[in-house]
Protein backbone atom coordinates (compact mmCIF):
# COMPACT_ATOMS: atom_id res chain seq x y z
CA UNK A 1 0.00 0.00 0.00
CA UNK A 2 1.12 3.32 -0.92
CA UNK A 3 1.39 6.06 2.20
CA UNK A 4 -1.07 8.66 2.07
CA UNK A 5 0.01 12.06 3.18
CA UNK A 6 -3.31 12.63 4.71
CA UNK A 7 -1.96 9.81 7.31
CA UNK A 8 0.47 12.44 8.08
CA UNK A 9 -1.45 15.77 8.66
CA UNK A 10 -3.11 14.85 12.54
CA UNK A 11 0.39 13.85 13.62
CA UNK A 12 2.08 17.26 12.61
CA UNK A 13 -0.90 18.99 13.49
CA UNK A 14 -0.20 16.98 17.09
CA UNK A 15 3.43 18.21 17.54
CA UNK A 16 3.00 22.22 16.29
CA UNK A 17 0.13 21.89 18.78
CA UNK A 18 2.09 20.10 21.66
CA UNK A 19 4.93 22.86 21.19
CA UNK A 20 3.09 25.60 21.29
CA UNK A 21 1.14 24.83 24.21
CA UNK A 22 4.82 23.32 25.64
CA UNK A 23 5.89 26.91 24.91
CA UNK A 24 3.13 28.80 26.68
CA UNK A 25 3.07 26.49 29.78
CA UNK A 26 7.40 27.15 29.99
CA UNK A 27 6.13 31.04 29.61
CA UNK A 28 3.75 30.94 32.10
CA UNK A 29 6.11 28.94 34.51
CA UNK A 30 8.46 31.60 34.07
CA UNK A 31 5.67 34.47 34.56
CA UNK A 32 5.02 32.70 37.41
CA UNK A 33 8.31 32.03 39.48
CA UNK A 34 8.88 35.83 38.35
CA UNK A 35 5.88 37.07 40.01
CA UNK A 36 6.10 34.69 43.07
CA UNK A 37 10.35 36.04 43.63
CA UNK A 38 8.91 39.74 43.44
CA UNK A 39 6.06 39.24 45.77
CA UNK A 40 8.51 37.61 48.33
CA UNK A 41 11.39 40.50 47.36
CA UNK A 42 8.45 43.11 48.50
CA UNK A 43 7.29 40.72 51.17
CA UNK A 44 11.14 40.93 52.79
CA UNK A 45 11.41 44.77 52.03
CA UNK A 46 8.09 45.70 53.83
CA UNK A 47 9.34 43.25 56.74
CA UNK A 48 13.00 45.18 57.13
CA UNK A 49 10.79 48.88 56.39
CA UNK A 50 8.54 47.68 59.60
CA UNK A 51 11.91 46.40 61.72
CA UNK A 52 13.66 49.55 61.16
CA UNK A 53 10.39 51.63 61.93
CA UNK A 54 9.70 49.60 65.07
CA UNK A 55 13.13 50.07 66.13
CA UNK A 56 13.19 53.71 65.53
CA UNK A 57 9.95 54.05 67.40
CA UNK A 58 11.11 52.01 69.88
CA UNK A 59 13.95 54.54 70.54
CA UNK A 60 12.09 57.11 69.81
CA UNK A 61 9.79 56.66 72.36
CA UNK A 62 12.38 55.57 74.98
CA UNK A 63 14.00 59.18 74.20
CA UNK A 64 10.87 60.92 74.95
CA UNK A 65 10.28 58.57 77.92
CA UNK A 66 13.66 59.83 79.42
CA UNK A 67 12.53 63.63 78.50
CA UNK A 68 9.42 63.29 80.04
CA UNK A 69 11.09 62.50 82.86
CA UNK A 70 13.14 65.35 82.68
CA UNK A 71 10.31 67.72 82.34
CA UNK A 72 8.30 66.77 85.27
CA UNK A 73 11.59 66.97 87.45
CA UNK A 74 11.52 70.64 85.84
CA UNK A 75 8.08 71.35 85.69
CA UNK A 76 5.00 71.26 82.86
CA UNK A 77 6.03 72.74 79.58
CA UNK A 78 4.32 72.96 75.74
CA UNK A 79 7.65 70.75 74.16
CA UNK A 80 6.39 67.72 76.40
CA UNK A 81 2.91 67.92 75.38
CA UNK A 82 4.10 68.08 71.60
CA UNK A 83 6.66 65.01 72.35
CA UNK A 84 3.95 63.00 73.31
CA UNK A 85 1.54 63.88 70.66
CA UNK A 86 4.81 63.17 68.77
CA UNK A 87 5.11 59.97 70.41
CA UNK A 88 1.59 58.82 69.65
CA UNK A 89 1.26 59.81 65.74
CA UNK A 90 4.37 57.58 65.55
CA UNK A 91 2.50 54.69 67.16
CA UNK A 92 -0.29 55.34 65.05
CA UNK A 93 1.49 55.76 61.39
CA UNK A 94 2.97 52.21 62.74
CA UNK A 95 -0.44 50.81 63.50
CA UNK A 96 -1.08 51.80 60.02
CA UNK A 97 1.57 50.76 58.27
CA UNK A 98 0.94 47.06 60.28
CA UNK A 99 -2.50 46.93 58.87
CA UNK A 100 -1.64 47.67 55.34
CA UNK A 101 1.05 44.99 55.68
CA UNK A 102 -1.75 42.95 56.69
CA UNK A 103 -3.75 43.70 53.83
CA UNK A 104 -0.97 43.28 51.58
CA UNK A 105 0.05 39.95 52.88
CA UNK A 106 -3.42 38.93 51.75
CA UNK A 107 -3.86 40.19 48.38
CA UNK A 108 0.13 38.78 47.92
CA UNK A 109 -1.46 35.22 49.55
CA UNK A 110 -4.32 35.58 46.95
CA UNK A 111 -1.84 36.69 43.54
CA UNK A 112 -0.02 32.89 44.70
CA UNK A 113 -3.18 30.97 44.53
CA UNK A 114 -4.15 32.60 41.27
CA UNK A 115 -1.00 32.02 39.70
CA UNK A 116 -0.86 28.18 41.36
CA UNK A 117 -4.34 27.64 39.76
CA UNK A 118 -3.28 28.92 36.52
CA UNK A 119 0.14 26.58 36.82
CA UNK A 120 -2.15 23.84 37.34
CA UNK A 121 -4.65 24.41 34.22
CA UNK A 122 -1.80 25.17 32.01
CA UNK A 123 -0.40 21.21 33.19
CA UNK A 124 -3.85 19.95 32.47
CA UNK A 125 -4.22 21.62 29.06
CA UNK A 126 -0.56 19.86 28.45
CA UNK A 127 -1.67 16.65 29.65
CA UNK A 128 -4.90 17.36 27.70
CA UNK A 129 -3.97 17.44 24.24
CA UNK A 130 -1.69 14.01 24.11
CA UNK A 131 -4.88 12.24 25.43
CA UNK A 132 -7.72 14.02 23.22
CA UNK A 133 -5.40 12.64 20.71
CA UNK A 134 -5.05 9.02 21.71
CA UNK A 135 -8.61 8.35 22.29
CA UNK A 136 -9.17 10.18 18.88
CA UNK A 137 -6.52 7.83 17.35
CA UNK A 138 -8.30 4.72 19.18
CA UNK A 139 -11.67 5.85 17.85
CA UNK A 140 -10.16 6.14 14.71
CA UNK A 141 -8.06 2.42 14.84
CA UNK A 142 -11.68 1.09 15.89
CA UNK A 143 -13.29 2.06 12.73
CA UNK A 144 -10.29 0.86 10.71
CA UNK A 145 -10.44 -2.45 12.28
CA UNK A 146 -14.94 -2.56 11.65
CA UNK A 147 -14.03 -1.70 8.00
CA UNK A 148 -11.61 -4.15 7.75
CA UNK A 149 -13.49 -6.66 9.13
CA UNK A 150 -15.81 -6.22 6.58
CA UNK A 151 -13.91 -5.90 4.07
CA UNK A 152 -11.23 -9.28 4.32
CA UNK A 153 -14.18 -11.36 5.98
CA UNK A 154 -17.35 -13.29 4.86
CA UNK A 155 -20.76 -12.01 5.94
CA UNK A 156 -22.47 -15.21 6.21
CA UNK A 157 -19.51 -17.78 7.78
CA UNK A 158 -17.15 -15.30 9.54
CA UNK A 159 -14.20 -16.59 8.07
CA UNK A 160 -12.03 -15.25 5.43
CA UNK A 161 -13.22 -14.18 2.05
CA UNK A 162 -11.15 -14.12 -1.52
CA UNK A 163 -9.81 -10.61 -0.84
CA UNK A 164 -8.21 -11.95 2.07
CA UNK A 165 -5.83 -14.75 0.53
CA UNK A 166 -3.48 -12.51 -2.08
CA UNK A 167 -2.78 -10.12 0.76
CA UNK A 168 -2.28 -12.94 3.29
CA UNK A 169 -0.14 -15.36 0.77
CA UNK A 170 1.83 -11.90 -0.32
CA UNK A 171 2.60 -11.01 3.46
CA UNK A 172 3.12 -15.05 4.66
CA UNK A 173 3.28 -17.61 2.04
CA UNK A 174 2.09 -21.20 3.49
CA UNK A 175 3.55 -24.55 3.39
CA UNK A 176 0.09 -26.27 2.01
CA UNK A 177 -2.87 -25.00 0.23
CA UNK A 178 -6.23 -27.05 0.77
CA UNK A 179 -9.18 -26.90 -1.50
CA UNK A 180 -12.71 -28.20 0.14
CA UNK A 181 -15.78 -28.73 -2.20
CA UNK A 182 -18.73 -30.17 -0.66
CA UNK A 183 -20.64 -32.41 -2.47
CA UNK A 184 -23.80 -32.31 -4.62
CA UNK A 185 -24.84 -28.98 -2.48
CA UNK A 186 -26.84 -27.73 -5.43
CA UNK A 187 -29.66 -30.25 -4.43
CA UNK A 188 -29.89 -29.39 -0.92
CA UNK A 189 -30.18 -25.83 -1.42
CA UNK A 190 -33.24 -26.93 -4.27
CA UNK A 191 -34.45 -29.26 -1.65
CA UNK A 192 -34.56 -27.75 1.15
CA UNK A 193 -33.89 -24.03 0.16
CA UNK A 194 -31.02 -21.55 0.09
CA UNK A 195 -31.74 -20.35 4.15
CA UNK A 196 -31.25 -24.32 4.91
CA UNK A 197 -28.10 -24.51 2.87
CA UNK A 198 -26.86 -20.91 4.50
CA UNK A 199 -27.40 -23.22 7.78
CA UNK A 200 -25.09 -26.07 6.54
CA UNK A 201 -22.60 -23.06 5.38
CA UNK A 202 -22.00 -21.89 8.67
CA UNK A 203 -22.27 -25.78 10.64
CA UNK A 204 -19.43 -26.31 8.07
CA UNK A 205 -17.22 -23.56 8.94
CA UNK A 206 -17.74 -24.24 12.52
CA UNK A 207 -16.88 -28.03 12.75
CA UNK A 208 -13.66 -26.95 10.68
CA UNK A 209 -12.81 -24.05 13.00
CA UNK A 210 -12.53 -26.89 15.76
CA UNK A 211 -10.26 -29.56 13.36
CA UNK A 212 -7.99 -27.06 12.41
CA UNK A 213 -4.94 -25.64 14.19
CA UNK A 214 -4.96 -22.19 15.10
CA UNK A 215 -2.14 -20.87 12.75
CA UNK A 216 -4.16 -22.63 9.91
CA UNK A 217 -6.38 -19.82 7.67
CA UNK A 218 -9.55 -20.82 6.81
CA UNK A 219 -11.14 -18.53 3.14
CA UNK A 220 -14.25 -19.19 1.75
CA UNK A 221 -13.14 -18.92 -2.15
CA UNK A 222 -16.84 -19.01 -3.10
CA UNK A 223 -20.48 -20.57 -2.89
CA UNK A 224 -19.54 -23.96 -1.07
CA UNK A 225 -15.50 -23.69 -2.13
CA UNK A 226 -13.55 -23.22 1.09
CA UNK A 227 -9.44 -22.94 0.89
CA UNK A 228 -7.77 -23.64 3.80
CA UNK A 229 -3.73 -22.50 4.34
CA UNK A 230 -1.26 -24.47 6.35
CA UNK A 231 1.62 -22.95 8.21
CA UNK A 232 4.61 -25.01 9.69
CA UNK A 233 3.66 -28.54 8.44
CA UNK A 234 5.00 -31.41 6.32
CA UNK A 235 3.34 -33.47 3.80
CA UNK A 236 2.42 -36.57 5.97
CA UNK A 237 1.20 -34.14 9.20
CA UNK A 238 -1.21 -32.34 6.69
CA UNK A 239 -2.52 -35.49 5.00
CA UNK A 240 -3.11 -37.11 8.31
CA UNK A 241 -4.66 -33.04 9.02
CA UNK A 242 -7.22 -33.48 5.72
CA UNK A 243 -7.90 -37.00 6.75
CA UNK A 244 -9.52 -36.13 10.19
CA UNK A 245 -11.30 -33.34 8.37
CA UNK A 246 -13.29 -36.00 6.63
CA UNK A 247 -14.84 -36.85 10.29
CA UNK A 248 -17.04 -33.35 9.67
CA UNK A 249 -19.77 -34.77 7.62
CA UNK A 250 -21.13 -37.11 10.45
CA UNK A 251 -22.31 -33.88 11.69
CA UNK A 252 -25.64 -32.37 11.08
CA UNK A 253 -27.95 -29.22 11.71
CA UNK A 254 -31.59 -29.21 12.94
CA UNK A 255 -33.76 -27.43 10.08
CA UNK A 256 -37.26 -26.70 10.58
CA UNK A 257 -40.12 -29.25 11.88
CA UNK A 258 -37.15 -30.52 14.24
CA UNK A 259 -35.79 -32.27 11.23
CA UNK A 260 -32.26 -33.13 11.11
CA UNK A 261 -30.17 -32.55 7.96
CA UNK A 262 -26.30 -34.11 7.63
CA UNK A 263 -23.42 -32.25 6.52
CA UNK A 264 -22.49 -33.16 2.95
CA UNK A 265 -19.83 -34.94 2.10
CA UNK A 266 -16.79 -32.61 0.39
CA UNK A 267 -13.66 -33.59 -1.47
CA UNK A 268 -10.18 -32.37 -1.08
CA UNK A 269 -7.28 -31.52 -2.95
CA UNK A 270 -4.16 -30.92 -1.24
CA UNK A 271 -0.92 -28.92 -3.24
CA UNK A 272 2.34 -27.87 -1.92
CA UNK A 273 3.07 -24.13 -2.00
CA UNK A 274 4.98 -22.72 -4.95
CA UNK A 275 5.87 -20.10 -7.27
CA UNK A 276 2.36 -18.42 -6.62
CA UNK A 277 -1.11 -18.54 -5.13
CA UNK A 278 -2.32 -18.86 -8.66
CA UNK A 279 -0.37 -21.43 -9.31
CA UNK A 280 -0.72 -23.10 -6.41
CA UNK A 281 -4.94 -23.09 -6.76
CA UNK A 282 -5.03 -24.13 -10.08
CA UNK A 283 -2.87 -27.62 -8.60
CA UNK A 284 -5.04 -27.89 -6.12
CA UNK A 285 -8.00 -27.70 -8.18
CA UNK A 286 -6.85 -30.23 -10.43
CA UNK A 287 -6.26 -32.60 -7.66
CA UNK A 288 -9.98 -31.45 -6.75
CA UNK A 289 -11.15 -32.48 -9.83
CA UNK A 290 -9.47 -36.12 -9.94
CA UNK A 291 -11.50 -37.31 -6.38
CA UNK A 292 -15.06 -35.42 -8.29
CA UNK A 293 -14.53 -37.84 -11.09
CA UNK A 294 -13.71 -40.88 -9.08
CA UNK A 295 -16.97 -40.27 -7.16
CA UNK A 296 -16.79 -37.38 -4.96
CA UNK A 297 -16.12 -37.65 -0.71
CA UNK A 298 -12.16 -37.98 -1.30
CA UNK A 299 -8.52 -36.94 -0.89
CA UNK A 300 -6.03 -36.00 -3.93
CA UNK A 301 -2.95 -34.51 -3.76
CA UNK A 302 -0.99 -32.62 -6.21
CA UNK A 303 2.63 -33.84 -7.63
Amino acid sequence: MRPQKEIFIPYILLIISSLSLLCVFYLNATEYARIKDLLRTSILQHRELEREISSSMLLLCAEEASKRTEDRQMGPTQPHVRRQISCRHMQDEYARIFKAKHVNEVKVHEIEESLQALHGINLVFLLLLPVTFAVWRTVVYIRLVRERKKLYIDSLTGVYNRRYLERTVMEYEPDYLVKLDLDDFKQINDTHGHLVGDAILISFTEQLRKSLRETDIIIRFGGDEFIVLLYCIEFNDARTLVERLRYISRHSIVAKNDQRIALPTFSVGLAKYEVSVENTIQRADASLYKVKQAGKNGFSAAN
